[in-house]
């Protein structure tokens, strides 16, 4: 019963935010690649772009040395 009565109450509560705030925000923190590196430089995919300690990859015995570096950059994406 108290479950259900937290659960209803959570649904029934509006939402902290709005689309349009949402929006604006995106806007406001759209950057591309190159505002960070600068357009005369090219990203080195020979190395990781994230340190182990947060892609967490090095665990993965079943995953190649290759592998692992592109689950590193592919997580330094997302």
């Amino acid at each position: 019963m108290l479950v259900e009565a937290i659960n209803h109450e959570a649904a029934t509560r509006p939402l902290p935010y709005n689309f349009h705030e949402t929006l604006v925000a995106s806007q406001r923190v759209n950057w591309r690649i190159d505002d960070i590196i600068g357009p005369d430089r090219q990203l080195d995919f020979t190395k990781p772009f994230m340190p182990e300690s947060l892609a967490h990859t090095g665990f993965l015995d079943f995953l190649t040395a290759d592998e692992k570096l592109v689950l590193n950059q592919i997580k330094g994406h997302t």
